[in-house]
């Protein structure tokens, strides 16, 4: 029987219900909608080659990036597991966390200046006499900037599931006769498939609908769903074709998901908090034939690499490792010197130095939209961290296990649909009472989607609190209130405190929706930034870089001094991340 806990969840699921949900059904119906027909505008886009083309792209697209972090991010994910120096985890764990907690703009900036005509890639082959390449505004520029957004979702869960595989079995295989590379091939990799399984389902989710970085790097040859359907909104206001593309789009997400739900018998919980994914992911996986067949080529090479002694030292992996996160970490980087730029061309190395662009990101053409984010941010995050961490405790303690389960597909519902999708479904939803452009707006919208990250967050630190606790406490009389605030929630501070910070992120970082419900009088930063990189050459984004890395960096240090005033040993500093 439910227990008196559950009212905690309702305001949550009520909110979702009625500001999610509805511009989502809304989105549906206005796809059916048409002069021809139901079906109009699904047959426009499914009849004509350009659209059918920029579907498969789409697919294409993703699928590749999602491969390339897989392959990427393996290595890393196994040193930050595995190796026994605590610097070199801290350090690739440095190396992961920059992006993760970087603006998707500003990583897309710092890849339109990597790979421009005279950017660093082209000053290179120009350098040692080669030709310069057409490397932006195509698909190989879509995949680049892709792989290196998805990185962080691939190497969070291989983590979470790398550090609970025993080397017993690892010794046990060595001991019969397997070399080293050998027997982590046929010991190691099958152990870590739960987190290849959760990294390629996410990569893969938000690679399809990935907005930003194919609309600023990829042109008319990198064209991707989420391009095509903001196009139709802003540029040709052809609602009915933007919907049944945003349905087709979520479709394809819905799928991947539902295949790993049923399919995988994959947990929702390890999609909203990859860093939990050994947590929730405790059913045996069946390997596939494509998975052995994959795995036999490999062992080929392994059995070659050890005949040759190569992987009798683990400095190789380890040197490997650093290098390629160095390379995740420098996109970053390249906007320090940006930011100094005496002219607006993206030209890097930079031909001259000025402070010009930082005298004018004080102006309010960019600090009016600094302001406006961080009210928006403040306001979402109080929002969502207050009905986020009621409805974890009200479902994880006082619904039951039928009602939980449909409890929490609600509430991490808005973690699986692409934030162009609900773009276009508030915008859709609200256009006919003409509230777009205003404050209020956005932070709904915000609200919903930074709501199930605390969610996640919170459940997985509940999942570990023993109610013995509050069984105690409840003994002595202490009712529910009581409960909650002298033993619940100072034990769950700590989650609750990442949490927070994660939908204040969620929030400051959020672009696509923005782009829809904000405009003339409302204007956030990130759309001041899309504005930047997409109609302009203004190396104030550079500016914006460096403000934010700075702060994120303040961030991580206070996390990190805290620790070690608790008395931790090492240092771990994406707090939440890896570990929540």
């Amino acid at each position: 029987m439910d227990s008196p806990w559950r009212w905690l969840a309702w305001p949550a699921l009520c909110l979702l219900l009625v500001a999610y949900v509805l511009p989502l059904g809304n989105l549906l119906l206005q796809s059916f909608v048409g002069t021809t027909g139901a079906l109009e505008h699904y047959t426009r886009i499914l009849s004509q080659s350009g659209y059918i083309w920029t579907i498969m792209r789409t697919i294409g697209l993703a699928a590749a990036s999602t491969l390339l972090a897989l392959v990427i991010g393996y290595p890393i994910a196994y040193v930050i597991a595995t190796h026994r120096s605590a610097r070199m985890r801290s350090f690739l764990v440095l190396c992961v966390a920059a992006p993760y907690l970087t603006s998707i703009l500003i990583r897309t900036f710092a890849w339109q200046v990597l790979l421009g005509r005279v950017g660093l890639m082209n000053n290179a082959l120009a350098g040692i006499g080669l030709p310069r390449l057409d490397l932006l505004f195509n698909s190989f520029a879509v995949i680049v900037g892709l792989t290196h957004f998805l990185l962080p979702l691939m190497i969070l869960p291989l983590v979470s599931v790398m550090r609970r595989i025993d080397k017993f079995y690892l010794r046990a295989a060595a001991n019969l006769g397997a070399g080293p590379a050998r027997a982590f091939v046929r010991v190691f990799v099958p152990a870590s498939l739960p987190g290849i399984e959760v990294g390629l389902v996410l990569c893969f989710v938000y690679g399809v609908g990935a907005f930003v970085t194919p609309a600023l790097l990829g042109g008319n040859s990198g064209r991707m769903l989420g391009a095509l359907i903001q196009t139709a909104i802003e540029q040709q206001a052809d609602f009915g074709l933007a919907a049944a593309a945003a349905v087709i789009l979520a479709l394809t997400v819905g799928l991947i998901v539902l295949a790993f739900k049923l399919a995988l018998s994959g947990d929702l919980g390890s999609l909203a908090a990859p860093g939990q994914a050994a947590a929730v992911m405790t059913v045996a996986r069946r390997r596939g034939t494509v998975f052995d067949l994959v795995l036999r080529g490999i062992e080929q090479i392994a059995i070659t690499v050890d005949r040759r002694g190569l992987s009798r030292s683990g400095r190789l992996v380890g040197a490997y490792a650093v290098v390629l996160g160095l390379l995740i970490l420098l996109p970053q980087m390249v906007a320090i010197p940006i930011s100094f730029s005496s002219t607006r061309t993206l030209i890097f190395p930079p031909p001259g130095w000025s402070t010009q662009w930082y005298e004018g990101f004080l102006e309010p053409g960019w600090f009016q939209p600094l302001l406006t984010s961080l009210q928006i941010g403040v306001a979402v995050t109080i929002a969502a961290t207050v009905l986020g961490t009621a409805a974890a405790i009200g479902v994880m303690r006082g619904f039951s296990s039928r009602a939980a389960s449909a409890a929490k597909l609600l509430l991490l519902l808005p973690l699986f649909f692409p934030t162009v999708v609900v773009g276009a479904a508030f915008f859709l939803a609200l256009v006919p009472f003409r509230w777009t452009d205003m404050k209020w707006g956005i932070v709904v919208a915000h609200t919903t989607i930074a709501l199930p990250f605390v969610f996640a967050i919170v459940s997985a630190n509940l999942r570990t609190l023993d109610r013995r606790y509050e069984q105690a406490a409840a003994g002595l009389g202490a009712g529910l209130r009581a409960q909650m605030q002298r033993i619940v929630l100072p034990l769950l501070s700590g989650g609750i405190l990442t949490s927070a910070f994660f939908a204040f992120l969620t929030s400051f970082d959020e672009a696509a929706i923005a782009i829809f419900l904000s405009g003339l009088r409302v204007k956030t930063l990130p759309r001041r930034m899309y504005e930047a990189l997409a109609f302009e050459s203004d190396p104030t984004v550079g500016v914006v870089a460096v403000l934010t890395m700075t702060a994120a960096a303040l961030v991580l240090l206070g996390a990190t001094l805290l620790r070690h005033r608790r008395g931790e040993r090492h240092l771990r500093p994406i707090t939440g991340v890896l570990d929540s």
